[in-house]
This record gives C-alpha cells, structure tokens and sequence, in this order.
C-alpha cells in the first residue's frame, strides 16, 4: 500500500476502532498454488494490542494452507468518491477517500472448544442487540455439530500499514465544504465517509495542519533542484510534521541538501523557511527557531525580509 504522510497512521487505538466498526475482513495467503483469498468477520481479542479471532470453513484450511504461511488482512473502512467540482476553482482531479488497514499476521489454528468459543462471541456480537438473540449457547447440541464444519483462527498482528485518506491535504474549510458535499449526494457510505471527515477535521491542529500543507508544498516545488529530504519525510509519514521538523532541525546533516536549494534560488522553498514565519514559530522553542534563521542567513537568505515580506495569511487571524 503506497504510504503519503498525509495519510498514514499508526495509532492502534484508531485501527482497533477501524477493526471494531467494520469487522468484514478479507484474508490473503500466498499459497503454493499462487495468492488466495476468503471472507470471514473478525473480532478484536483482549484490551490491548492487535490479536483478531475467527473462523473460517474447514476447507479453507486446505486452500489457504493456514498454519502454513502468515496472513495478510485487509479491513476496509468508509469510503467515497470526491468530485473534483466539490473543490475550489482550479482544481480538477477528483479522488477517493478512504479508510484501510492491511494487518500481517501469525496464524494460530484455534482446538474445537477455543473454535466454539469464538463462534459464540461473533454471534453474540452480531445478534445480541437484538430484542430475542439466537445466541449459540442457546442451541444445545446442534451448534456444536454446526461448528465441527468450521475453524476458528487466532491471528496475531505482527506489523500493520494503515490509511486515513480524508482529505487532510485540503484546508478545513475545503474539508468542511466536501462533508456537505458528501452528506448533499445521500449513500450510505457517503454519511459514513462524511462522518470520518468530519471528526478528523475538527481534530486537526489548525496551525500544525497549515505547517504540513506549507511544508509539502515547498518541498514538491523544491523537487526539480533535486533536493529531497527522504529522512524528513519518513518521520513526517511515521510521526507527522512537528516531530519531522524537529528531528530535521536537530540534524546537522540535513544542512547540506539547503546547498541545492540556494542554487535554485528556491531557499523560500524549504522547511527552515516555514519555521522561521511567525504564525508557525509557535510549535517550535526558540532555539529551533533559531537555528532554522541561522541556516537561512549562513547561506546568504535574509530571514528577516522574509518574514516582513510574507503576508500573514486568513487563517492565521482566527489563532490572535
């Protein structure tokens, strides 16, 4: 799954809350007759941490060869598609936004009385909120002879890639005017996509949203100097911008790739170039600051111009 650090989350409390609210999963082992994949509900084991249970047919032990391989699982969460005319004039590339997980996990082959177990808890789940749930326990012998077809899994999560794509690349009041938009074209999956939306929206650091939004577009024009700090957007995609900038600044390495910058001309481009503007200073201590002039000023660029040349943009006025 490609990462953007827009996107990408880690936060597994935001994938159990992913895995709890939409617990149709695919399955995908990499068998000896090629890639193959079933399609069973899974359930969240314990309080923390990763572990799904479920079951499959017993003859999926044989066509996924389950014990045998680990497992890719992939959860889908809201998603829908955004019309480029939803956006502000210029901008015409429509996109899909979005919520995935994919899950590498270890596959542990559950015995018959773990199996029921897990049968009993996804039925409970599923039926319980019902007025007169039909509940397994309830069914004597004849569950139990329904289980014996089944096989109940126990996948434990080893590494996980997830995506968050709700339009965290637009300014909240493009994100904003796209919720109406979505809640305006009634589907089922577009007041889903807009409820998503709309709580990341609203729990969005307006000053640290308008820093990666500045800073990743700086670094896109910065590109054709060949300046590209690889290092600066891994941690922007694993940690987000503040702690990127942060790391950035306290490498002195990073120096360096300025040089390319200041050939180009395109100094206004960088990063240290965001830091240093007032309506941004704020999220670093005055040493980083600092330290993102001085780097400036080493290669010949007037901080000081810069700051009184820039004008203060609308945003910023709703934070004095």
């Amino acid at each position: 799954m490609l990462t953007n650090p827009y996107y990408a989350s880690d936060d597994v409390a935001e994938l159990r809350a992913l895995v709890d609210a939409n617990p149709w999963a695919t399955l995908v082992t990499d068998t000896a007759d090629g890639l193959r994949a079933s399609h069973y509900p899974v359930l969240l084991e314990g309080d923390e941490g990763v572990t799904l249970v479920t079951h499959v047919g017993k003859q999926d032990r044989r066509t996924l060869e389950l014990g045998q391989h680990p497992m890719l699982v992939v959860i889908q969460g809201a998603h829908g598609y955004i019309s480029s005319d939803w956006y502000p004039e210029g901008e015409f590339v429509p996109t899909w936004n979005h919520t995935t997980a994919h899950l590498t996990c270890s596959v542990e082959l559950l015995s018959a009385e773990e199996n029921f177990t897990v049968l009993q808890q996804l039925v409970r789940k599923f039926e319980g909120h019902r007025p007169e749930p039909r509940l397994l326990e309830h069914q004597g012998e004849a569950a139990h002879r329904a289980a014996r077809g089944t096989l109940g899994l126990r996948l434990r999560v080893e590494s996980f890639e997830m995506l968050r794509k709700l339009s965290q690349n637009k300014p909240p009041e493009v994100v904003r005017r796209l919720v109406d938009e979505l809640r305006r074209h009634p589907r089922d999956y577009n007041a889903m996509l807009a409820d998503d939306m709309e709580r990341a929206n609203a729990a969005r650091d307006l000053r640290a949203t308008h820093l990666q939004l500045a800073v990743t577009a700086g670094l896109r024009a910065a590109q054709r100097t060949g300046y590209r700090p690889t290092a600066f957007m891994r941690t922007l995609a694993r940690e987000g911008v503040v702690p990127a900038v942060r790391e950035h600044l306290a490498d002195g390495t990073t120096v360096a790739g300025l040089a390319a910058l200041q050939e180009g001309g395109q100094l206004v481009d960088s990063i240290e170039a965001q830091v240093v503007l007032p309506w941004f200073a704020p999220l670093f201590s005055d040493d980083e600051v600092a330290v993102a002039r001085a780097r400036l000023e080493a290669l010949g660029f007037d901080a000081t111009a810069h700051v009184g040349g820039t004008e203060s943009p609308d945003w910023a006025a709703a934070l004095t």
